[in-house]
């Protein structure tokens, strides 16, 4: 795939908003501009299942943001939504509203496309892994998908209301983090998951594979150190890793206690249990050895699918 003039995708998801610019060479993508927000919209959804006012401007101004930055380099960038804007009782007046105000194209994603996207990303990345069973999962602020595959095509996908902010918001708090805090989320972790995983253990996968922020940052407190994004892609993070990361993040109790931590990366050091957790109940549920870490995922899909487009 040769696509010379840039292509630029913004994805809106429930802890961040990232905008990357990228042109294609000889089937590889070249990154020509990268920008990141911690939004955390997953705080703002209200119960009766709307957005903040507050969280709204962010999103709004971080957006006009984004596609000025986009227009800079000549181009209009697609804008994704995962689960934060998926769940909004109000969800189409508000993306009507955003791209009326934006000029650009908005798109909320289903489970099912976002998983699709995350599959097709680790491929362009990884194309070893569409010669045989795998399993792929993408811990998110919101949600956590599921994409079980033989080959290249996915053969179960599944898409589950939880993430790394959820989790903290519904059942662990941003504060102390209890024993019994810890329990309870464990507990409901595993209801949530059960009907998925069960599907998913039924294509007996040669491979697990974890995408995603939450999986990175989970790889540099095991390490103590900050990675880079071509050291972490293909690092197998063990259960014995993953587990002591996690009684890691549990004895250090507080989000101060946290950022003290080598490795961690502190804007998110008040909510990366909750991901840490989801993680270690997929392996254990599925008797996994080991995690492989991708970070050819979601934008990588959305990169491609927009260049193919344009």
């Amino acid at each position: 795939m040769n696509h010379r003039s840039p292509v630029a995708i913004v994805d809106v998801g429930s802890a961040s908003m990232q905008l990357v610019i990228a042109e294609m060479k000889e089937g590889r993508i070249h990154i020509l501009h990268r920008e990141k927000k911690l939004a955390r919209l997953a705080e703002g959804r209200t119960a009766s299942g709307s957005l903040k006012a507050n969280f709204k401007e962010t999103l709004k101004c971080t957006l006009a943001d984004f596609v000025q930055r986009a227009h800079e380099f000549g181009v209009v960038p697609r804008i994704s939504a995962t689960a934060t804007l998926r769940s909004l009782r109000d969800r189409e007046k508000l993306v009507g509203e955003l791209a009326l105000a934006l000029g650009a194209p908005i798109e909320i994603l289903s489970g099912f496309d976002e998983a699709r996207l995350v599959w097709r990303g680790v491929l362009h990345g990884h194309p070893r892994f569409g010669h045989c069973p795998t399993l792929t999962v993408d811990v998110g602020g919101g949600s956590t998908e599921l994409l079980g595959a033989f080959s290249e095509k996915p053969s179960t996908v599944a898409s589950i209301p939880i993430g790394s902010l959820v989790t903290h918001r519904r059942w662990l708090g941003f504060d102390v983090t209890r024993t019994r805090r810890i329990e309870h989320a464990r507990s409901r972790i595993k209801r949530l998951l059960a009907g998925a995983l069960t599907l998913s253990s039924a294509t007996l996968p040669e491979f697990l594979i974890a995408t995603g922020g939450t999986i990175q940052r989970l790889v540099r407190v095991v390490e103590g150190r900050v990675m880079g994004i071509e050291e972490m892609d293909g690092y197998q993070l063990t259960r014995d890793a993953l587990v002591g990361c996690v009684a890691t993040l549990c004895r250090a109790k507080t989000p101060a206690g946290r950022r003290s931590l080598p490795g961690i990366d502190t804007e998110r050091a008040d909510f990366l249990l909750g991901g840490a957790m989801i993680y270690q109940e997929v392996l254990d549920a599925l008797n996994g050895e080991a995690w492989i870490i991708s970070t050819s995922a979601l934008r990588t899909g959305l990169l491609l699918r927009e260049a193919e487009s344009a």
